[in-house]
């Protein structure tokens, strides 16, 4: 069953799907990732994995639509099967040199079905319903992946794909060092009482910006490391308004990377009506913006998502 909150990052994201499209074909052109991602793939604190990998006659040809799945495919060592991603695949770097098939919300079956793949791993959320049913057609193998939300779901999304790609163990030795992670960020949460008020916002340039409720992602990971949400009044994603702003009076302001460069970086969210006046107003660097996947995308770096977030929102304790 889907849980409210995936629901709620669904629903924003149908609501603003265009704007994210336009973004995610500019960051094509400027191979994606090169501007999220500068440090080589070796430096990217890919989790340590030993396994011995599936023999190279079994191989297959990857597409895959959506980034956190082509980051744990990645992190499973199968990135030498993978013939081309969709646009919102930004980590590793080494992924701005495969060939890209669109935003996955609205790829190109064409594009997908020229590049010969074997198997082609999607979200619910891939579309069109059309191109889904166009590559059906042509009998190569489609398989959905469920967006994770939190951490079960997360696991399970790892799991489900190192059985898809015969790579189990990989699989658990992956989940093992999420969770190990993610232990040591509720370690440090629980022996630090102070939980700092933050918000997420949205941005995506062309004016848009939205202010993240209850039952989002958003709420969670701010939860996970140790923050607060304001008493909120409503759920899933409004509009920004500094009437709204104003009364939640965050300490913090929470952006992705790619968000925030797109509506002209910290200044430009110090400038927005209404922020001036609140307490995370008074300081550029109480706004805080973390890669988009590593942040959003509840992929294998989540645990590294969450301690960062939590030594940002805590800096009393890197004195």
């Amino acid at each position: 069953m889907t849980s409210p909150r995936g629901r709620s990052d669904r629903s924003l994201m149908g609501l603003i799907v265009l704007s994210f499209f336009i973004a995610a074909s500019c960051s094509e052109s400027n191979d994606v990732g090169a501007a999220q991602i500068k440090e080589e793939h070796s430096q990217e604190q890919a989790p340590k994995i030993t396994a011995a990998p599936k023999p190279k006659e079994e191989a297959e040809r990857i597409v895959c639509l959506g980034g956190t799945i082509t980051e744990t495919v990645f992190a499973l060592g199968r990135g030498d099967w993978v013939v081309g991603v969709d646009t919102s695949s930004s980590h590793p770097s080494t992924v701005s040199g495969l060939p890209k098939v669109g935003y996955h919300r609205a790829f190109s079956a064409e594009g997908v079905a020229g590049l010969d793949p074997t198997l082609v791993l999607h979200t619910e959320e891939s579309g069109s319903e059309t191109a889904l049913e166009q590559i059906e057609a042509l009998d190569l193998h489609l398989h959905e992946i469920p967006s994770p939300y939190d951490e079960d779901s997360a696991v399970q999304s790892i799991r489900k794909i190192g059985e898809l790609l015969g790579a189990n163990d990989r699989a658990e030795q992956l989940i093992r060092s999420l969770e190990s992670d993610l232990d040591g960020v509720r370690e440090l949460v629980t022996k630090n009482t102070h939980r700092p008020t933050v918000v997420f916002l949205y941005g995506r340039g062309g004016g848009v910006m939205m202010i993240a409720g209850k039952k989002t992602s958003a709420q969670h990971i701010i939860e996970l490391s140790g923050g607060e949400n304001p008493e909120f009044d409503f759920e899933s994603y409004k509009p920004f308004s500094s009437e709204a702003f104003i009364k939640l009076d965050p300490e913090y302001i929470l952006m992705m990377t790619h968000g925030l460069e797109s509506v002209g970086g910290k200044e430009a969210v110090l400038d927005l009506p209404g922020v001036n006046m609140t307490r995370a107003g008074e300081d550029e660097d109480h706004i805080i913006h973390i890669d988009d996947l590593k942040l959003l995308g509840y992929g294998p770096r989540m645990g590294q998502a969450a301690l960062e977030l939590f030594e940002a929102i805590h800096p009393e304790l890197n004195r």
